[in-house]
């Protein structure tokens, strides 16, 4: 909850800040994998990553973001 009630204040003061006649907002999803190496981690999967065409290990990270063309500001991870 303070995460949202933080990113809103942000967001109004940058807002603010960037204003012009035709700015553009938007929320926008992104799912990154963030790798880990290691031999015993909790809650670590097993990916395919398509760019090497091999298996890796890592966590899956889901952020819900702002964006008005000048700033991102993460919402919700």
């Amino acid at each position: 909850m303070f995460l949202l009630w933080l990113s809103y204040a942000i967001i109004q003061y940058v807002a603010g800040l960037t204003e012009t006649g035709e700015t553009r907002y938007a929320l926008f999803v992104d799912d990154t994998m963030f790798p880990k190496f290691g031999g015993t981690m909790e809650l670590v999967s097993k990916y395919i990553n398509h760019v090497t065409m091999g298996y890796e290990s890592g966590y899956w990270i889901l952020t819900l973001s702002y964006a008005d063309g000048v700033t991102t500001i993460p919402i919700r991870y």
